[in-house]
C-alpha cells in the first residue's frame, strides 16, 4: 500500500509506502503532543484528504525539530527532509 502527501501549493509530492508513514508519525508524535490534539482534517479534495493550515505548520516545525534533534538513519532523514519541502508549499492533500 501507497501513501502520497502533495502540496498544491508547490507542486511538490512525496509518495511512500505505507509502512514509512507510520513509522515517520511515530518518530514525529512523541517531538510535538498538540499533533495529536490539533484537527488536522479539512475536508476532502476528491479521494485525498486536505490537511488544516494550522496541522501543516505544526508538522513542519515538528519535521524541522527532528532533523535537528534526532539520531535518523540515512532512508528517514531522506524522506524527512523530501516531506519538510513538500509541507513548506502549503495547501496540503493526502491519502
Amino acid at each position: 500500500m501507497r501513501w502520497m502527501i502533495c502540496s498544491l501549493g508547490n507542486g511538490t509530492c512525496w509518495n511512500g509506502s505505507f509502512e514509512v508513514y507510520l513509522r515517520i508519525e511515530e518518530l514525529l508524535c512523541p517531538l510535538n503532543a498538540r499533533l495529536r490534539q490539533l484537527q488536522g482534517f479539512g475536508g476532502n479534495f476528491f479521494d485525498y484528504h486536505l490537511l488544516t493550515e494550522e496541522y501543516v505548520k505544526e508538522v513542519r516545525q515538528t519535521i524541522d525539530d527532528a532533523l535537528a534533534s534526532c539520531v535518523l538513519d540515512e532512508e528517514m532523514e531522506y524522506h524527512l527532509v523530501f516531506l519538510y519541502e513538500v509541507y513548506r508549499g502549503g495547501n496540503i492533500i493526502m491519502g
